[in-house]
């Protein structure tokens, strides 16, 4: 792990505890519990339910779908996505915590150094239309009443206006691209379960792999636990519904529509 990263997770765990959160490493945040009682802590009832002291992958994820939801509701939106976890992509949450202390205005704020789209320290980025004097002179030199006429537009449109000079043909956007599928394993549809319970779930796999969208193949991929009962209800030119449930009867429901 960098030297960076390291010193990010300690002082999210320092931050975590002075919240009332004692885990040992970012690592422990996976099953959602403390998550739930961080944002219970700042905005009571924010999450009405937490699945405590279970082993269930889907439950963890209920939990974590739950915090996101209660911080997109308190109004925010810098969040990492329930898979992160899985693919040890820890970066979007420390984000999401540091978000999660300036929005509330924590004791103590979690101030990290995450990398940023913004500016670079140490390079000398001029400013948005900090031009030299040269070239400022000139655009006030524009004909007529540009500026009049179109007080919100760009002084290179306001010129070009005046000038009669057409703007350059623009191409309509492409239309977005429509999702393979594969009709080689069921032409109209077919429901397989996990484990086997009848004739023709050994297709299970062979299903699941057909699914275009691989985030939502590792969800699935994720339920199929011992103790858990999975259904993939799989239509080609649609989409495809999962549901689990576990030796408790508690379940869940996840689809994927492509068809629109």
């Amino acid at each position: 792990m960098p030297a960076q990263e390291k010193e990010n997770d300690g002082l999210v765990v320092a931050w975590l505890a002075a919240m009332g959160q004692e885990v040992a490493s970012i690592d422990d945040l996976r099953d959602g519990v403390a998550l739930c009682d961080l944002v219970n802590h700042v905005k009571p009832g924010a999450v009405k339910r937490v699945h405590r002291n279970t082993t269930q992958p889907f439950k963890h994820r209920e939990n974590v779908s739950a915090f996101l939801a209660a911080c997109r509701t308190a109004g925010i939106f810098d969040l990492f996505d329930t898979v992160d976890f899985e693919r040890n992509a820890t970066t979007p949450v420390r984000r999401t915590l540091a978000a999660f202390s300036k929005h509330f205005d924590t004791h103590p704020r979690l101030e990290l150094s995450l990398p940023t789209m913004g500016r670079i320290e140490g390079f000398d980025q001029p400013e948005l239309f900090d031009l030299p004097a040269a070239e400022s002179a000139e655009t006030e030199e524009l004909p007529g009443d540009a500026r009049g006429r179109h007080a919100r537009g760009s002084f290179v449109a306001m010129a070009r206006d005046d000038l009669g000079i057409k703007p350059y043909f623009v191409p309509p956007p492409a239309p977005a691209p429509t999702p393979s599928y594969d009709t080689s394993i069921c032409r109209n549809n077919c429901v397989v379960d996990w484990p086997r319970q009848r004739r023709g779930d050994d297709r299970f796999d062979a299903v699941l792999d057909a699914l275009p969208d691989d985030d939502f193949k590792a969800e699935v991929k994720a339920l199929c636990v011992p103790g858990t009962k999975v259904r993939l209800d799989y239509k080609p030119a649609q989409g495809a519904v999962v549901t689990a449930e576990d030796e408790e009867g508690e379940g869940c429901e996840m689809s994927i529509d492509w068809a629109e």
